[in-house]
């Protein structure tokens, strides 16, 4: 079996492989791929997920699990729905999972940024994990031990802060890979961190959800349970902390002023426009240019000195080292945020009833900033080259599980159906994923030009997408409305 460690080149190993096999022709569906952000018809673009018989990532062509765990949920919501059997492409996804893990000694390795063998991300792997504890519920891996130490492996990559653990994003962020961060981070103590630590919120909360879900799936030894429950806490502790207001005045100033500078570059981002206002793009796109290059690199000077995460107005920073200019953040945050939430109340975990409150709050008011700001501008420019915008839309519908249909913001309704008329299904809307919704309800399609959603709470919905209305599934109305889509558009 090849390490990761050996000397000659593992990704040549990836992609020189056998091929993935046959095709198929059977009925198909556009999904938007949570992972890569991609469209793709499944199952016949199946092909498109791997090279040398391992997942990869389409953007460059190096090992990447997300979009084989996606595609894996979406080929199960098929299933679901149509009374299909989709399972000889689910084994293929998970052998190919596996064969990575495999060719890297046990473990997995992506080289996404360096090529380096050392280089993993963590958001991959616990994908990679995700996927696993499905198949293992199919039928598809029969090892329990398989899941819970590859779990072990990815929690590893952590750091004790002075306030909890947290969940590191990378391997770069460590000694151990010994390879330079191509992005070269500001280093900082936020916390009492290390140097290399970035601090990347969305990924410590990925983190937690997993180990969260595997903890409820996966059959484990009860020392292994009781000690990731310790782990959830301390990592739950940290998350607390950090997501806590500041009082700083120094902070508040920086937040107010930030604030107004970050919806000048929201709003320079416009779809296509008319050959006669080609001036006023090229004008637009020049002011964002600059004020990116002069304000963003003091901006993450300013961080580093005065680290917080969660702005006054709504916005969710993703990390405290980095640029600061990867914008889609905001909303992969609220959606993991939501995800995390979910996870912790369904688990039963005793912790602070305060950080529920204060994470609802902040989830809240960052759905209410993506579609009530300039921000709206930003992310409707961005869906012609990503679906990331579809996180939006299941960040929603988790928040939506908590409310009576009636109490669902028209505005959040607006948004979602605006979105879903640019972009395809996700798994979970198709009607699986066992983070996002409950389940599709076997052999049930909703009509056309609508989804059909059954929420974490168990309540459906149905979602008019041309008219912005939700009724219940019988058809009579729980609260229908009409309306333009945010003014920001």
């Amino acid at each position: 079996m090849t390490s990761i460690y050996d000397e000659h080149s593992w990704l040549e190993q990836v992609r020189f492989a056998k091929p993935f096999g046959k095709e198929t022709k059977v009925a198909s569906v556009t999904v938007s791929v949570i992972g890569s952000f991609v469209t793709r018809r499944i199952p016949e673009d199946l092909p498109l997920l791997f090279q040398g018989g391992i997942a990869i990532d389409p953007r460059n062509d190096t090992p990447m699990e997300m979009d084989a765990y996606s595609i894996y949920l979406a080929l199960k919501a098929l299933e679901r729905t149509s009374g299909r059997d989709y399972s000889t492409e689910r084994t293929a996804l998970v052998e190919a999972v596996v064969g990575q893990m495999q060719i890297c000694g046990g473990f997995w390795s992506h080289g996404a940024w360096t090529g380096s063998r050392r280089e993993v991300h963590m958001r991959f792997t616990a994908a990679a994990i995700r996927l696993l504890a499905e198949a293992l519920e199919d039928g598809l891996v029969n090892d329990p031990e398989l899941i819970v130490d590859a779990l072990e492996r990815h929690l590893s990559f952590s750091e004790r802060l002075s306030c909890g653990l947290w969940f590191l994003h990378d391997t770069l962020e460590t000694e151990w890979a010994g390879v330079a961060h191509p992005h070269k981070p500001r280093r900082n103590k936020a916390w009492s961190s290390s140097e290399k630590n970035c601090l990347v919120l969305n990924t410590h909360m990925d983190t937690l959800s997993t180990l969260l879900h595997v903890m409820r799936r996966v059959p484990m030894r009860d020392q292994d349970k009781v000690r990731f429950q310790l782990l959830v806490r301390e990592g739950l502790h940290s998350l607390k902390a950090v997501l806590m207001p500041s009082v700083s005045l120094r902070w508040r100033t920086f937040a107010a002023v930030d604030s107004i500078i970050r919806s000048v570059v929201f709003a320079s981002y416009i779809g296509r426009l008319p050959r006669s206002r080609h001036l006023e793009r090229k004008v637009l796109k020049v002011l964002r240019i600059g004020i990116l290059g002069a304000y963003f690199s003091l901006r993450r000077a300013i961080r580093s000195h005065i680290p917080a995460f969660a702005f006054p107005d709504g916005y969710l920073e993703r990390d405290i080292s980095l640029m600061g200019a990867s914008f889609e953040y905001h909303v992969v945050n609220a959606y993991d945020l939501a995800r995390l939430m979910t996870q912790a109340r369904e688990y039963g975990l005793a912790v602070d009833d305060g950080l529920f409150d204060r994470c609802d709050e902040l989830i809240d008011a960052a759905i209410n900033y993506a579609i009530g700001s300039s921000y709206w501008k930003y992310h409707l420019a961005t869906t012609s080259e990503t679906t990331r915008a579809i996180l939006l839309c299941e960040a929603i519908l988790l928040r939506a599980s908590s409310l009576e249909p009636s109490g669902i913001p028209k505005g959040w309704i607006k948004a979602y159906c605006a979105i879903r008329r640019v972009l395809p299904p996700s798994a979970a809307i198709l009607g699986y994923d066992p983070f996002i919704v409950a389940g599709a309800s076997p052999n049930l399609l909703p009509p056309d030009r609508c989804d059909l959603i059954r929420l974490r709470s168990g309540k459906t919905l149905m979602i008019d997408l041309e008219t912005a209305e939700i009724s219940l599934p019988s058809g009579s109305p729980v609260d229908r409305f009409h309306g333009l889509i945010p003014a920001t558009q």
